[in-house]
């Protein structure tokens, strides 16, 4: 399935037939998304796949978490116990289809790291709603990144016990998805409290603010130089991106509604 025919896909699906909270938590989403990791990544590093749960989970969000959240064993540990920046780089077409440095999200020094990856992008113009602090929105990530290490931390499994030690991975490209994706989330809530307030002038300005996110490229190390693209494209949000924009100009209220409140954590 192409990226296009995807977003439309999402499009229809939660325009017909939305998930409530309470079909998600029946489903087994732990285990298909540790079934996936293993396919994807099993051949590519040895050690323990760590089973990724979320507090919710959504089409976006989930697909940047299942990028590359696993943890690492043999000759690639030493590298992760180092700190944040793990030395590790990933393979071109694995992951996101880019080459950034995996990241472990586990070490200590992982929340300075991430508001610096925030700090980059502000200054390559990615930008938050009006009022929000940037700031804030980082240490949100923090503290849900943080929030699945605990978890997968927790117990005496062999999953738990590798992630004590040798920590989990995400890929900056990932990372910096999800900054973006929390951006994309104030920028959806502006326009449904214009919406409701019957305020057409900041309506637009948040169909301004989603274009403008559509549009930036970040650059971004990898293992034999740097790389620079479309941070949505990257990490596969443009497309439906661009879907959320043409409702929010038919002033589709509802659809915009739903995928917020399915997208988007508490806080944005």
């Amino acid at each position: 399935m192409t990226d296009v025919e995807g977003a439309w896909v999402d499009l229809v699906v939660a325009e017909t037939a939305p998930v409530k909270d309470s079909t998600l938590a029946a489903l087994d989403l732990a285990k298909g998304f540790d079934d996936l990791l293993v396919n994807v990544l099993g051949s590519e590093v040895s050690g323990g796949i760590v089973p990724l749960r979320r507090r919710r989970i959504s089409r976006r969000a989930g697909t940047l978490a299942v990028v590359a959240v696993i943890a690492v064993g043999g000759a690639a540990a030493a590298a992760v116990k180092g700190g944040a920046l793990t030395g590790l780089f990933g393979a071109p077409g694995s992951t996101e289809n880019d080459t950034s440095e995996y990241v472990n999200i586990a070490a200590p020094n992982f929340p300075s790291l991430a508001r610096q990856l925030g700090d980059q992008l502000h200054a390559e113009g990615l930008r938050f709603a009006p009022g929000i602090n940037p700031d804030q929105m980082v240490d949100l990530l923090v503290n849900e990144t943080q929030r699945t290490v605990r978890f997968a931390e927790h117990g005496n499994s062999a999953a738990a016990k590798d992630t004590r030690e040798h920590g989990m991975l995400m890929d900056v490209t990932g990372v910096k998805g999800r900054i973006a994706g929390l951006a994309q989330c104030t920028w959806q809530e502006s326009w449904l409290q214009a919406y409701r307030a019957g305020n057409p002038t900041a309506k637009n300005a948040a169909i301004n603010g989603l274009t403008v996110l559509n549009g930036v490229k970040t650059t971004t190390r990898s293992e034999n130089g740097s790389f620079s693209g479309s941070i949505m494209a990257e990490t596969n949000q443009k497309k439906a991106l661009n879907g959320y924009i043409g409702r929010m100009r038919d002033n589709d209220f509802g659809f915009i509604r739903r995928v917020t409140t399915l997208n988007c954590p508490t806080g944005t």
